[in-house]
């Protein structure tokens, strides 16, 4: 029990400093860290816990991660997970930018945060390739999903309101009955 406690603390808070850009792009860590590297649960559990901290309202890395933490440690290894990725992660940056606030402009502040879009996007796209790579027992037409995906794309860079996207994916899902 308290070795698992240890690899929740050590696993929490290397996801407490180094994830950003939202859960989805955190959900590759998580899955490296509790599931590649502990082995905390099967790969067809996460997917639940991911498809389940995704449908619900809040931010799905402390959904995410609470619900693994649950399951590995119960109370105490969800208590432990809570508490580091709640306060950890925003203690450490307001600390690192109160500390370098004098030194760096607003203006080299908004160049970094662009610069983690790429890093972000990239995160998002390794995790589905992983997610259907490892999805080989699933009968999936992917033509269809490699359709969505590019329209969303350009429809994203025509910068049409994300509302009438969905309507669209989800009229796309009615109509071709895609499973």
């Amino acid at each position: 029990m308290n070795s698992d406690i240890n690899k929740i603390i050590i696993a929490s808070l290397k996801i407490a400093l180094f994830s950003f850009g939202g859960g989805a792009a955190a959900t590759a860590l998580i899955q490296k860290e509790y599931i590649d590297k502990n082995n905390f649960m099967e790969m067809k559990e996460f997917k639940k816990l991911v498809i389940l901290a995704n449908a619900m309202p809040g931010p799905t890395t402390l959904q995410l991660t609470t619900m693994i933490a649950f399951n590995v440690a119960s109370y105490r290894g969800a208590i432990i997970n809570l508490l580091i990725i709640l306060f950890l992660g925003p203690t450490v940056l307001v600390i690192a930018l109160a500390f370098l606030r004098p030194y760096i402009n607003p203006e080299t502040l908004f160049k970094l945060s662009l610069a983690t879009i790429p890093a972000i996007v990239g995160m998002l796209f390794a995790f589905t390739c992983s997610m259907f790579k490892q999805d080989k027992e699933l009968d999936y037409d992917w033509r269809i999903y490699y359709f969505i995906l590019i329209v969303v794309f350009v429809l994203l860079l025509s910068k049409v309101n994300v509302i009438f996207i969905f309507i669209g994916l989800i009229a796309l899902l009615l109509i071709f009955d895609i499973k």
